[in-house]
C-alpha cells in the first residue's frame, strides 16, 4: 500500500522541482534595457513574445497610481522561453 501512496504523492508534485527554471536573460526574445554593472545587479528588459499573454490593470489618479492586477494566459512563463 505504501508504494501506491508514494507514487500518487510524486504525481502531484511539480515536475520542475529542483530544476533550474529558464531566465529571461537567456532568451532570444528578451532585450535588456538597463545596463548596470555592479555586483548582484538585476537588469530590466522587454520581451517581444509576450504579446497578449499578459494584461496589467492600473488604477490611476491625481496623486499617482498603482498596479491593481496582473492577469496571465496559461501559456505565460517559461513555456515561451527560447534560448539565444
Amino acid at each position: 500500500m505504501s508504494t501506491e501512496k508514494t507514487s500518487v504523492e510524486n504525481e502531484s508534485k511539480p515536475s520542475c522541482l529542483g530544476a533550474v527554471m529558464p531566465r529571461c536573460s537567456t532568451c532570444k526574445h528578451w532585450k535588456q534595457n538597463t545596463f548596470y554593472d555592479y555586483e548582484g545587479v538585476v537588469n530590466d528588459g522587454f520581451c517581444s513574445e509576450l504579446g497578449g499573454e499578459i494584461t496589467i490593470e492600473l488604477k490611476t489618479g491625481w496623486d499617482g497610481g498603482y498596479v491593481d492586477s496582473i492577469e496571465t494566459k496559461s501559456t505565460f512563463g517559461c513555456v515561451l522561453h527560447n534560448e539565444a
